[in-house]
């Protein structure tokens, strides 16, 4: 997007996520705080210079509301942990994520990942960052997040996500070598065979930009992930932030479960099943699993697409259905209550 030029003090619009009245509740924040409209937040103003630091205006703001970012342990904090920026979908609800570090464009238009004091982001490096599709939403519309965020697994480093690749590849292998003759996966031979080509296409892509990513822009592979599926980029545009080729930009693309969109010539996330499957198989390696218990959820992966063209839920989806359906039935109980006049 193009917005206004830096020459001259920025107009900023802070929203707030959470109750300042009662920050920093325990776990997941309330349904009701994720579903609010953007036109029911408090909102705060300030006209800022471009060179202002984005950490200090929302700790300002905090301040005003009479928040303290502090912790047990270390006592006041002097930054803040998250934050998150205004998008299209939150005039019906806010979208998130909650961000611990943001992308910014360096001087050769290359994406960096290691920024996580938000004291030294500047508004002038967001607005740059905005305009090269790297930032994901408004950047003169950042939220203040008042409430802890939840951690969801551990990250592999690069190489183990290399050699985690190396086994999705080998499973694919040697089921594509079988396919033609075996019971269930008959005629889907053509099918395997090209998401092995694309396991195997992301694997090298990875594996040559490994170096450059972790030591020049502070990247590491769950960022990776979340970056290529927040924002529709064209291949270009992937290909100069990440700093490698444009055929590469595509393998990486695939391997993370994105699909092409012709129309548009953007990546996005995708909803088809082989889009899918690879994107899972991402999010599995992700989450330090061994290879024993990752070989049978490949395998089952694949079978059952295959075999109806459909995937099973994954791990942590069939965990957080007690908690998600505990929620919904607390949003409603609210809902009622505010409704009934006794």
């Amino acid at each position: 997007m193009r917005l206004r030029r830096q020459a001259q003090p920025l107009d900023v619009t802070v929203a707030i996520f959470g109750d300042p009245s009662q920050p920093f509740g325990e776990g997941v924040p309330y349904p009701e705080e994720w579903r609010r409209p953007y036109a029911e937040r408090l909102t705060i103003q300030r006209r800022v210079e471009p060179n202002a630091n984005l950490g200090e205006v929302l700790l300002d703001v905090a301040r005003e509301l009479g928040v303290s970012y502090s912790d047990p342990e270390w006592g006041e904090l002097e930054r803040i942990p998250f934050v998150s920026f205004y998008k299209e979908g939150d005039e019906d609800e806010f979208q998130g994520p909650f961000e611990s570090y943001l992308p910014l464009v360096d001087e050769r238009g290359r994406v960096t990942f290691n920024n996580w004091d938000f004291n030294e982001v500047s508004f002038a490096q967001l607005v740059r960052s905005a305009e090269a599709n790297a930032l994901q939403g408004d950047p003169l519309r950042p939220y203040l997040i008042l409430h802890y965020e939840v951690g969801n697994g551990v990250i592999p480093d690069w190489p183990t996500l290399v050699n985690l690749w190396d086994l999705a590849w080998y499973v694919l292998d040697r089921i594509a070598v079988v396919a033609g003759a075996v019971g269930a996966f008959v005629g889907a031979k053509t099918m395997i065979e090209r998401l092995r080509d694309r396991t195997r296409s992301g694997r090298d892509a990875v594996a040559a930009h490994a170096t450059q990513w972790r030591d020049e822009q502070g990247l590491h592979p769950g960022m990776l992930g979340s970056f290529l599926r927040a924002t529709p980029r064209t291949t270009t545009q992937i290909a100069g932030l990440l700093g490698c080729s444009q055929a590469e930009a595509e393998a990486v693309c695939w391997a993370f479960g994105l699909t092409h969109d012709e129309a548009t010539g953007q990546w996005k996330r995708g909803d088809d099943v082989e889009s899918q499957l690879l994107g899972g198989n991402t999010d599995l390696m992700m989450h330090g699993y061994n290879d024993y218990v990752l070989r049978d959820e490949f395998e089952k992966r694949l079978t059952q697409a295959v075999e109806t063209g459909t995937l099973p839920r994954l791990p942590w989806e069939e965990e957080q259905e007690p908690f998600l359906a505990e929620a919904e039935q607390q949003a409603e109980t609210n809902t009622e209550a505010q409704s009934d006049p006794d």
